[in-house]
This record gives C-alpha cells, sequence and structure tokens, in this order.
C-alpha cells in the first residue's frame, strides 16, 4: 500500500487516503468526471470538491521507470499493443520500429498484425508470399493457439501472424480470445499492430497487453479520439489503464522553442488532459519514415540524414524503456545507443 496527498484550496496540504499503487490515474479520472462514488476518504478529513490529486513521485517513479508494469521481472514475455483510434499517425510504423529495434539487441519478437490494412505484413513477408489463406491472425485467434499460424520474416529474430481480411468475420469474438492464444516462451516481446477503431478486436489487443502506445499526431482530431480511447479503457478494461502511454509523433523540433506555435500550443493542451505522456518519446516529421518500410533503407543515429538519426535515437530511447534498459552517455555527455542501425 502507498500513502498519496491530495491539495485542497485550503493552504495545507494533508493526506486524505489511502490508495492502492497504480490506482491514482482512475482516482484522477473520477474527480475530473465529477464522479465522486466510493472515493476513499480519510477518517475524520473533511473533503474539498476542488482538489488536485498529488502522487509522491518518489514513490511510483516517473514515466520512464512506470513504462514496465508493477512486478514484471526480466525474461518474461512482455506483449506491446500499439493502439490509436485516428488513422495516418504511424502506428503501424512505429510498431514495425520497435519491433526491430528489439530483434536488432537479439530479442525474439513475435509480431502479430490485427490491422485489416495489412501493411506491416506487407513489410515483413515481401518476397515471401502474396497472402496466407491458412496461416494468418484469424485462424489463430479462431484456433486459440500460434502453433501452425505463424511465418518466419524477412527481418532475423521477428516472426509475424499476418493479416488477415477474415477478422472482418470474428469481430464479435470473445476479448479474452487472444490473451489466450499468445505463446508462452518462445519469444521475448510479442508486439501487436491493431485497426484505427475500437472494437472488440481492439479490445483483445488491450486487454492482453503489458504496455499499451497511442501515437498522436497534434491536432485537434487526435485530442478527441485520444479522449475517447480513455473513456472506453477506464469504462472496459481499467485494470489496463496504469499499462497505457501516449507519445507525439510528426514532432518538428524546429517548432519546439516556440510557445505559440500550433504544434506547442496542442501539446500543452495535451499535457493538460493526459498525464500519461512521454514526453521524452517524440517520433520525428521526416521522409526516413516512409523511406523505412517502403523502399527498405534503415535508420541509424550516423546517418548523414538528420531524419533518419532522431527517428533511430527516438526507437532507441523506447525499446530502452521496455527491456528496463538504462540509458548511457559517453565521456562527452552524448547519448549512446545500444542499436546504431536498424
Amino acid at each position: 500500500m502507498s500513502r498519496y496527498s491530495f491539495a485542497s484550496l485550503c493552504p495545507e496540504e494533508r493526506p486524505c487516503g489511502i490508495l492502492k499503487r497504480g490506482s491514482a490515474q482512475p482516482l484522477l479520472w473520477r474527480l475530473k468526471k465529477g464522479d465522486l462514488r466510493n472515493f476513499p476518504f480519510h477518517a475524520g478529513r473533511p473533503f474539498y470538491f476542488f482538489i488536485i490529486l498529488k502522487v509522491r513521485r518518489e514513490e511510483i517513479g516517473s514515466l520512464g521507470g512506470r513504462i514496465v508494469p508493477p512486478g514484471f521481472a526480466k525474461g518474461s514475455i512482455m506483449v506491446i499493443t500499439f493502439s490509436s483510434m485516428k488513422g495516418g499517425v504511424g502506428k503501424s510504423t512505429d510498431a514495425i520500429l520497435l519491433a526491430n529495434n528489439l530483434a536488432a539487441r537479439g530479442f525474439r519478437v513475435l509480431f502479430f498484425d490485427m490491422d485489416t490494412n495489412n501493411s506491416s505484413t506487407i513489410y515483413y513477408t515481401l518476397g515471401i508470399a502474396d497472402e496466407f489463406p491458412t496461416r494468418n491472425v484469424a485462424e489463430a485467434l479462431t484456433h486459440r493457439t500460434t502453433e501452425g499460424y505463424t511465418v518466419k520474416s524477412r527481418i532475423p529474430n521477428v516472426d509475424i501472424v499476418p493479416s488477415s481480411l477474415r477478422l472482418f468475420d470474428i469481430r464479435s469474438i470473445d476479448y479474452h480470445a487472444l490473451k489466450k492464444t499468445l505463446p508462452d516462451g518462445r519469444y521475448d516481446f510479442v508486439v501487436i499492430d491493431t485497426a484505427p477503431t475500437y472494437d472488440n478486436l481492439v479490445m483483445n489487443a488491450l486487454y492482453a497487453a503489458d504496455c499499451i502506445f497511442t501515437p498522436v499526431q497534434l491536432d485537434f482530431f487526435n485530442i478527441t479520439t485520444t479522449k475517447f480511447l480513455r473513456s472506453h479503457l477506464y469504462d472496459e478494461l481499467a485494470e489496463q489503464v496504469g499499462k497505457w502511454f501516449i507519445y507525439y509523433t510528426f514532432w518538428q523540433d524546429n517548432l519546439a522553442p516556440f510557445p505559440h506555435s500550433v504544434q506547442s500550443q496542442y501539446a500543452a493542451v495535451f499535457e493538460s488532459e493526459f498525464d500519461n505522456i512521454l514526453k521524452d518519446i517524440q517520433i520525428p516529421k521526416t521522409p526516413a519514415t516512409a523511406k523505412y518500410t517502403q523502399t527498405d533503407v534503415k535508420v541509424s543515429v550516423r546517418s548523414q540524414m538528420l531524419g533518419s538519426q532522431r527517428l533511430a535515437a527516438a526507437f532507441n530511447r523506447l525499446a530502452n524503456l521496455v527491456t528496463q534498459t538504462e540509458p548511457q552517455k559517453d565521456g562527452d555527455g552524448n547519448e549512446i545507443f545500444p542499436v546504431e542501425k536498424f
């Protein structure tokens, strides 16, 4: 058990509740919604409606420390789901880049393509086959096993359960199905790409996840769709809320110093609305992203292209978080990345 503090409009800060670790975010959400049912009052303390939840950061750590679920041990299989209600934010490309970075570190990765757009499957199986009528994610979910339904991809250390249009036929599937389907022991990481929607298939991917990433582009519609996803997580999969993280895509470093730029203003809105943003993870707006998936040009921290450098650095940092790898620096204070090119 951990003690958290609440601060009211009165001048003193007082302890007003004993909450279970990880329950701070759901409580904050209930406060924002004005839902005070079952709120854990501290005996004998008055309650003020205008309160701000203050979490002792030294107890739960920074966002970087919280990205790994409590009690999660190195060596266990970790399931990472990429989910966004908004298409075109780079979700599939980000899932591929993270999976490939993990694979380049020597980890065994199973990629689940649950997006009927099929782009991840095309990337990983280019030159292997045009379609997989019997070995695909729909068959795996139907039979509750990955045995016989995985394909060795063209990227070392990455296997894939290919996408299939048959996913449309099983959209009413129980949302526990994927968790029952996942393999034990053979892989270090499972990376799941989902469709830009919210249905039972996406719920399967969210429910099975140890870590959920939502890439957001800084615009109004992304705020709306991310709020929608948050609302459904709290209402339907509350136990997964503490595993959910947001990061920015199409980030432009040249705009960051200017608080009145559209990018900075939307970032401020996001940061006032969400407290699960990975601020150190900013996926740059760069042609290197399209080149990576369309022409197979690798990204490198030593590339002559600044965009490629930034892209490689961003996914090294993200992979460091999920692998619990401490960032390293050289004698001059420059960041050292575990994978220079992938």
